[in-house]
Formats: structure tokens, sequence, C-alpha cells
């Protein structure tokens, strides 16, 4: 975009550039500065202000396309200020803070070139009625995706400054459509106002088309169909649209990326760990959640079971008569049930069933208050109930294939963290697993001298790749989706001979994303 902007403006990438920069400056200081004599002169006389110095102001060159407006998320506003300062000569404005009024007035006076400034003051309406003012001759945006609802704010104030300046648009971005064809119409039309139609028309021809190709049932004449439409939406946006892929802008300079997925096995006792995991309460009630109760509900469905005589036969009446099973979660199982709760004083639910008691303790006030169930007086259960607890399952045996440490008690969280996590360490790790852990307890005790070869399959192949890739001197980066299993690394390079250093990062697309970097 930078080189684009560089086009526009005709700079040459040479000091010649900053020497035009200079010059023209000098000049509109100078007309500025005869301007506010000749105010101050027609105070002092009395007389009528000249025009001299305006017309003076008018007579001064500027290029053709300026001047520019730069629109981007408030987060990257100094970074593109600092990629102009990299690439070239360039006379920017940043409207942000304190500084807005003078940056726009340089603007406005001729003095700078383009403006940056953050999505979210272009979209406030104090500064978008300044930012309005101005004649601008292009509007560039970035992440321009995040313009993509109709019916936002941020989209009227830049379909509005567009109609106003009659100046073009210019969006850059990686995902032009991420979920539904409307928002394509929306960022096209932006850009280039009826080019493919009005929002009705795309709706109907082009939009339905294609997402009823998308049912499973689809026909082959639906099908041609939205393919046909595909093609004519390809060939009609492709005037205002311009796709740079990096296999070939930088095919050249990229070094070739190889996957390879490489599985680890479990120790010894992240095997134990986990088999006593999957025979808890929480996890046989996930396991057989599906499965037809066994209370006799499904007498008639077994029956005619046993009267088919091939393999064949029972799957076909499987498939036939699947609708009339009654499930394990939808009878008898739903709740993880204590077997002796007909017991004098055995709670109903199973003392070792953490998750589901965790996910459902509740304070109660009055029962007959509360629509749904209540069990053993704190737990209110809910309509998803068991599989309401699969995920904080999963990650549970996520922690245990990982590290097991992960699953002990870290001192340094929240009292409430705290105990919910001792809870499941108390009936994740028997005696005979604890002493086998680091520090023999249900807390962490994190430390250099931990054998996290007997621990983690992970690590065996962490240390092997890390000793065979700077064997070679080469640099090697980290991905954790943990900072928990990041310090278990960090510990472990301690007592190795690789020199690293250190970084975490949080990145947000629908989940967090943490690194670290070793060299």
């Amino acid at each position: 975009m930078i080189s684009l902007i560089a086009a526009l403006l005709k700079k040459t990438g040479t000091g010649l550039d900053l020497l035009e920069i200079n010059q023209h400056c000098n000049k509109v200081k100078k007309a500025l500065q005869a301007r506010e004599e000749s105010k101050h002169q027609a105070l002092l006389t009395g007389f009528g202000i000249k025009n001299d110095a305006d017309d003076t102001l008018e007579t001064i060159e500027a290029p053709r396309f300026t001047p520019i407006l730069i629109i981007v998320p408030s987060s990257v506003v100094d970074n593109w200020q600092n990629e102009f300062k990299t690439w070239g000569h360039f006379n920017v404005g940043v409207y942000a803070g304190s500084n807005r009024e003078k940056a726009l007035d340089r603007i406005k006076d001729g003095l700078d070139f383009i403006l940056i400034t953050g999505k979210s003051l272009f979209t406030r309406a104090g500064d978008y009625d300044e930012l309005a003012q101005v004649e601008w001759k292009v509007v560039i945006v970035d992440e321009y995706h995040e313009f993509k609802n109709g019916k936002s704010q941020s989209f009227k104030r830049l379909q509005d400054l567009r109609d106003n300046c009659e100046c073009p648009i210019v969006g850059m971005t990686g995902t032009l459509m991420q979920n539904k064809h409307e928002e394509l119409f929306f960022l096209i039309d932006l850009v280039r106002p009826g080019l493919i139609g009005s929002k009705e028309a795309f709706r109907n021809e082009i939009s339905r088309p294609i997402t009823y190709a998308r049912a499973k049932d689809a026909k082959q004449k639906v099908l041609d169909l939205a393919e046909e439409r595909e093609q004519i939406l390809r060939n009609a946006i492709r005037p205002a649209f311009l796709e740079r892929k990096k296999e070939v802008v930088l095919k050249d300079e990229l070094t070739e990326k190889k996957e390879e997925v490489i599985f680890c096995e479990l120790t010894d006792i992240q095997k134990k760990i986990y088999r006593h995991i999957i025979a808890l309460p929480d996890y046989q009630q996930l396991r057989f959640a599906n499965a037809p109760c066994d209370c006799g509900v499904n007498k008639q469905y077994f029956r005619g079971y046993k009267k088919m005589k091939t393999h064949r036969e029972q799957l076909d009446y499987q498939r036939r008569n699947k609708g009339i099973l009654t499930l394990k979660k939808e009878c008898c199982y739903r709740y993880p049930w204590n077997p002796l709760r007909d017991e004098p004083g055995e709670p109903q639910i199973e003392p070792d069933a953490i998750l589901w008691k965790q996910s459902h303790e509740k304070e109660i006030g009055c029962p007959i208050d509360i629509a749904q169930n209540v069990i053993d007086g704190k737990y209110v259960a809910c309509q998803n109930c068991p599989t309401c607890t699969t995920l904080v399952a999963m990650h549970k045996l996520y922690k245990i294939s990982s590290h097991p440490n992960l699953l002990q008690v870290d001192r340094l969280e929240s009292a409430a963290a705290q105990k919910k996590k001792l809870e499941f360490a108390k009936v994740a790790f028997t005696p005979e697993i604890l002493k086998e852990m680091p520090g023999g307890s249900y807390y962490k005790s994190d430390g250099i001298m931990d054998d996290h070869m007997k621990l983690s399959g992970k690590m065996r192949t962490l240390d092997y790749c890390l000793t065979k890739f700077l064997k070679r001197r080469n640099r090697v980066l980290v991905f954790s989706y943990s900072t928990a299993a990041l310090d278990v690394i960090q510990n472990h390079i301690k007592v190795s001979e690789y020199l690293y250093l250190l970084s975490i990062k949080m990145m947000l697309y629908e989940m967090y994303s943490k690194g670290s970097f070793l060299s």
C-alpha cells in the first residue's frame, strides 16, 4: 500500500523527495505567515484583510491525489507511521490524542499530505464531523472487513464520506468474506457502488443459489446453477478486487514450508492417570450417554433385533428403528447418581462426580422458586445434562496428555480456582500416582530438577527435536496454548544446554494463543 501511495505522490525514493517536501512546506509557511500579518495589519489600521496571502496559498501546487486519509485499527496507528518513515520521505500527520486539531489544521493548510486516524475516532460523531470537512482525494482502509456490516455506524460513516467527497476508497483485508454473502456485497458496494447490482438482486440472483447448493441433499441442477452464479460473481468483482498471495508475490523469498505431525506416546504415569480419570463417574456418564438404556425400556427393540439373522439385516434394523431407542442420557443416566443413594446419609449424586457438581453447584434460596430440578439441596440440574460437562472433561484430558502437573493446584491462583482444582486433583491422583508427581503433593512445586522425560511424552519429543535442530544451529519457535505448559518447558530448558529467550504473546481469534521463543 505504501508503494501505491508513493506512486500517487510521484515519489522517487531518493533525497529529492525530502527536498521537495521542505520546499513545499517553506512556501506554505510563508503564505500562512503573510496571511497572519495581513490579519494583524487589518486590526491595526481598520482596513479590510487583503486576499493576497490566500491567493498565494491557492497557487501552491500539491500532488493531485492529496490529501489522503488512512483509517486503521487504533492499535496499529504508530506502526503505520513508522512504516512511512522506514520506506521513504512522506509528510504524514496522525489524528490522535490531544493533537487532533493541530494535525487536521496541517492537512487543511497543505503542510501534510497524509493523515492517519484510528477507526474508533473516525466513527465517533464529533471527530467524524471534523474529518468530513476535508475534501479527501483518496481514503485507504486497513482491516477493511471490519466495515462488513451495512447497519453499523462505521459503515455508514465511510459511506457518507465517500458520497460527500466523491473520493475512491481502497480497502485492505485478508478476509473479504467471513460468514455471509451479504458482507461481501457491502464491502464491494462501498468501493464500487452498483458494481454487483442492488442488494435485493444480489441476494436473489447470487447469494441464494450458492447457499442452496451447500445443502447435503442438493440436486445436480442446483449445483450447476450455483457454479454458474459463482463464476458470474467472480467476473463481476474482478475490476474492484486485487488478490495478492504470498506464495506468488514472495515465492522467491520465502523458505519452503514443511509440516509434519508427530504423535507423542504418553509416559507410563500419564497412562495411569488417564485410565484412572476416564473411569471416574463424570467420564463414564459421557462415554455411555448415547448407549441404549438398560432399565428395560428398550425390550421391544432388542426383541426385534435378535430376530435378525445376518449382520447386514442387523445394521438395516438399527437404521430403520433407531428412532424408537431410548438412550441412557434421556432416561436413567442423565445425572451421575450415587449407587448408594437409597442408604441413610448417602448423597444422591456420586461424590467423585466433581466436574458435574462444580458445573451445577449454586446458591439455593427457596427450592420452590426454582423451575429446574434441585438435587442434594445445592445442585441445579440443567437441560443439557449430562453432555454439559463435555468441554471441561476434554480439557482435563488435554492437560494430562500435555503434562500431568498441569492438574496440580497452583498456589498463585485465586482461592476459588484453587478450591476447584484441588477437588479434582484429589479424585484424579491416587496415593500411588501422587508419589510420582513433582513434590508428591496435590500442589505444584515446579523445580528445575523435575524429571520431565518421565512425566510427559510431549517433553520427550520436544527435547529430541530441540537437540536435533540446535545441533545444526537452527532457530526454533515453540508455540503453546497454555502459559502453564510454557513454564514447564522453561524449567526443562534451564537445566539443558540451550540458550533461550522466553516471550509470551496473547493473540485473540475465537481462542488465546501464547508463544515462546527458543534460540
